[in-house]
């Protein structure tokens, strides 16, 4: 699974990188549960995998990427403000084309405590490829779960037609700034605050759920065919 760039959402509270201080060799923080988990299935290397954070978790975050890897933070992007996920997700996708290309798979991830089976993950998204690779938006699992799969380019125009003052007030702010990995924090702050499901996920007409278990849902058999 090469063509994929997985997208680790890791902005918020900052209750990802819970543990701060971390006592034992094993006692990995959810930042670090969640990317390896991630390059345990992808195996896309460690210089095609994004990490959006907030700018005042920059230390921390960046300490937690390099334990794993230092290549982890060439990509380290870093909100000025917590504006919820799709904001996050518009940031992650105009970066992601820039430097990958329009055709490149996203695969959205928000930091949790990954329990999921690594079989039963790789199986779904070998699934969720498929429909990505022919412009649907996957979601894996509930589709409330947040893990998302699409091209750039199907995020790109779905952003454009569904929530274009969140695409617009992101790409000013990435136009503002001379690192695009630290937007502007006066015009950032003016983007609308609502998870991607809502101003994106839900209103999208070319949409599947990849299901976690063997049974897939109609919207996946039709699309095979």
């Amino acid at each position: 699974m090469k063509n994929i760039v997985p997208v680790v959402l890791c902005s918020g509270s900052g209750a990802g990188l819970w543990p701060f201080s971390r006592s034992y060799p094993d006692s990995d923080s959810f930042l670090q549960k969640t990317i390896k988990k991630i390059l345990a299935v992808t195996d896309p290397g460690e210089t095609q995998l994004i990490t959006i954070t907030l700018k005042s978790l920059r230390a921390e975050t960046a300490l937690q990427l390099c334990e794993i890897s230092p290549l982890l933070v060439r990509h380290l992007l870093l909100e000025p403000q917590a504006r919820d996920t799709a904001a996050a997700a518009a940031y992650a996708i105009q970066y992601a084309e820039a430097c990958f290309g329009e055709d490149v798979l996203l695969w959205i991830v928000p930091v949790h405590d990954f329990t999921m089976d690594e079989a039963v993950l790789a199986d779904m998204l070998e699934k969720a490829e498929i429909a990505a690779s022919r412009g649907y938006m996957a979601t894996l699992g509930d589709p409330l779960s947040g893990m998302h799969l699409f091209q750039a380019r199907t995020g790109r125009d779905n952003f454009i037609e569904l929530a274009p003052q969140t695409w617009n007030v992101v790409r000013n702010a990435m136009r503002e700034s001379v690192d695009p990995r630290q937007p502007s924090t006066m015009v950032y702050g003016a983007v609308k605050e609502e998870p991607f499901e809502i101003a994106v996920v839900q209103k999208v007409a070319k949409a599947v759920v990849v299901p976690a278990h063997e049974q897939q849902s109609p919207e996946f058999e039709r699309i095979q065919i």
